[in-house]
C-alpha cells in the first residue's frame, strides 16, 4: 500500500525549458483576442436579428403572466405622458 501511494504522489517529469508547447508570441495573443472578439460581436448580432425577429412573441412571453395576474380592464401601460415628479 506504501508503494502505491508513493507513486499516486509522483510529479510528472519535467519538460525541457526549450519546448515552445502552451507559450504564444504577442502577436499570436492579439490574433486570437481580434478572432474570440469577431465571433462574440457576430453572436451578439445574430442575437439581436433573432430577438427582432421574433419581437411580439418574447414580449407576449415575458408579459404574459403579469397579463394574467391583472384584475380584468386594467391595463399596464401609462395612457398618455407622465406627470412631472415635484418635490414642492
Amino acid at each position: 500500500m506504501a508503494a502505491a501511494l508513493a507513486t499516486a504522489h509522483q510529479l510528472p517529469p519535467e519538460k525541457p525549458e526549450d519546448s515552445r508547447e502552451g507559450k504564444m508570441s504577442l502577436l499570436e495573443h492579439l490574433d486570437e483576442l481580434r478572432k474570440r472578439l469577431l465571433r462574440s460581436c457576430l453572436a451578439a448580432g445574430i442575437g439581436m436579428v433573432i430577438s427582432f425577429v421574433f419581437i411580439n412573441q418574447i414580449v407576449t412571453f415575458v408579459l404574459g403572466p403579469m397579463r394574467h395576474a391583472l384584475p380584468p380592464g386594467a391595463s399596464s401601460y401609462t395612457q398618455g405622458r407622465p406627470k412631472r415628479f415635484r418635490s414642492t
